[in-house]
């Protein structure tokens, strides 16, 4: 029996838990597959999620049993198990504690967040209400969202240009995007928008980043038209603040150029996205992972036109040295007579 199956045999049911990327399907039941389905090289075990036929491969520690779960859940706060019909149900932290210490019911937390705000501060107690206080990694999925929803509600009073408001909206606004509540998070990051102008000016750096989360939100609506407006926009902001090699003036750079290849505009997005690859190699290097994703893109470009010999290699820059021969002796005799 291998290290990642002592416990979870196919057909199992199961409880996902502390996942980051998919943090929405924290606290989804599933049922193990059979073992040809488990990723041969990874330490992954294959699962159905329960009401359809997806599947995905987890790590086993974001796996509960469900016998573990019907004996074992429980509050890590009030330590309350959630049994009977009147239970208040349990969330998923998401965060990285695992077992009986990532749920958590919502009522709990709050006040939990509450008290270490009072306690902290007002600038520093914004920490409870993103991060857990036990491993100190940040919530996600439901509870992410209910914390910053009361969170908001607590900083309504405020001023609009505060500074605590301002970072419980901007939190809020993340909460939605990551639920696919993509409209919602809009007109968050709108009105966060024309407060961080307000509060900060055109050129602060919050004021830039909420800019460039605008543009993620409309481009993920599909508005991808209205999304190069707004990184346009944004970018010739950069250029001025920040720099024309600056990573993030590239990364506004880059999601121009999706924005592009999103509207079918393919030669377009070719331009733009040969113009990003040349500085980030020239500045980042050839193996960062913001130059590996422009060339995939560009890649992606050169298929939708049809050329798939370049989309093979779209490397505008290959190596100046093609000579594969590192000895710069023509001779091919070393020990000449």
């Amino acid at each position: 029996m291998s290290e990642r199956e002592p416990q979870f045999l196919p057909g199992a049911s199961v409880k996902l838990t502390g996942l980051k990327s998919n943090a929405s399907l924290n606290g989804k039941c599933a049922v193990i597959q059979p073992k040809e389905e488990w990723p041969p090289h990874e330490s992954r075990i294959a699962v159905r999620l329960e009401g359809g036929d997806t599947r995905i491969a987890v790590k086993p520690q974001n796996l509960v049993l469900a016998t573990e779960e019907a004996t074992s859940a429980c509050c890590f706060i009030c330590l309350e198990e959630a049994t009977g019909p009147t239970a208040a149900p349990l969330l998923q932290t998401g965060c990285g504690c695992r077992g009986t210490a990532g749920q958590v019911h919502e009522l709990c937390a709050i006040r939990a967040a509450a008290a270490e705000h009072e306690r902290a501060g007002t600038w520093a107690g914004k920490h409870p209400w993103q991060l857990c206080a036990t491993c100190k990694l940040p919530f996600t999925g439901a509870l992410k969202l209910a914390l910053a929803q009361e969170w908001c509600r607590r900083t309504e009073p405020l001023a609009r240009t505060d500074v605590q408001r301002f970072a419980a909206r901007t939190t809020l606004s993340n909460a939605l995007s990551a639920a696919g509540r993509l409209a919602e998070a809009e007109t968050v990051v709108r009105d966060n928008l024309e407060t961080a102008t307000a509060l900060h000016g055109a050129e602060h750096r919050h004021t830039l980043g909420t800019t460039l989360n605008l543009g993620l939100l409309l481009d993920g609506q599909g508005k991808h038209k209205e999304a190069a407006h707004v990184y346009a926009e944004l970018l010739r902001a950069q250029e001025r603040v920040l720099g024309a090699e600056d990573r993030d003036t590239l990364n506004t750079a880059m999601q121009l150029a999706g924005a592009s290849l999103n509207q079918g505009r393919n030669a377009e997005a070719e331009s733009q996205y040969r113009q990003v690859l040349e500085t980030q190699q020239r500045v980042l290097g050839e193996t960062d992972p913001a130059t590996l994703t422009c060339s995939m893109n560009l890649a992606s470009a050169l298929l939708n036109m049809g050329r798939f010999f370049e989309a093979a290699n779209p490397n505008p820059n290959p190596n100046p040295n093609p000579n594969p021969n590192p000895n710069p002796n023509p001779n091919p005799n070393p020990n000449p007579t």
